[in-house]
């Protein structure tokens, strides 16, 4: 049965609305300093490796994720699908010094810090960019803070997978995510949970539902 429900696409999508909706909990009850994007691969005894794209937020308290993209193909696209409207700093490393992405993340309302790509020099946000690199490089060292949540996930459940059907990859994967998320709700004092609304999930998803950033 578990099987059956892992190897369908639209399960896929269903959890990452539950990545986003548990993080948007998590923004309601820690106090977040900044924004962290990055990847991390995961393997399996058939596959290869597999990519997820995380946002997470360096909180005061802790590291957690808001959202998780299987996407390819651009640098662009995983970040337009893990990314929400913020505030504040950004801090990725080199590989997503691209123009499209740090104009995209600028409009979005943050201030990205990313490390800068010595090969790539063209673009008005890259410029902007470079300038609070050099400015606030300081604050581009809690990086490695953002990457703490990957080797939670590693030491918690492992990096390979029991699985030979890529989709199932992805659902396991966001499962750990989700995993780790409630974690962290559970963590947190009923106190702080009472007032805010809780965003329930359907089992069947509307065809036309989509993730508002």
């Amino acid at each position: 049965m578990i099987n059956y429900w892992e190897r369908k696409p639209e399960i896929v999508n269903c959890l990452k609305i539950i990545i986003f909706r548990a993080g948007y909990l998590l923004d309601k009850l820690l106090t977040k300093e900044y924004t962290f994007v990055d990847s991390t691969k995961f393997t399996s005894w058939k596959i290869e490796t597999i990519e997820v794209f995380v946002c997470n937020k360096i909180a005061k308290e802790t590291i957690y994720p808001v959202g998780a993209s299987f996407l390819k193909g651009s640098v662009l696209a995983p970040v337009k699908e893990i990314v929400t409207r913020g505030e504040g700093e950004l801090l990725a490393d080199a590989w997503f010094d691209e123009r499209k992405t740090i104009e995209f993340l600028f409009k979005k309302g943050y201030m990205p810090l990313i490390c800068p790509n010595k090969k790539r020099s063209r673009g008005y946000y890259r410029k902007i960019s470079r300038k609070l690199y050099k400015q606030r490089r300081e604050i581009y060292k809690q990086r490695g803070r953002g990457e703490s949540c990957f080797g939670s996930l590693t030491n918690e459940f492992g990096d390979r997978f029991k699985a030979v059907d890529e989709t199932c990859m992805q659902v396991r994967i966001l499962g750990r995510i989700i995993s780790y998320q409630i974690k962290l709700l559970i963590r947190c004092s009923d106190e702080k949970i009472i007032g805010i609304d809780v965003l329930i999930i359907r089992h069947a998803l509307d065809s036309g539902f989509k993730i508002h950033h």
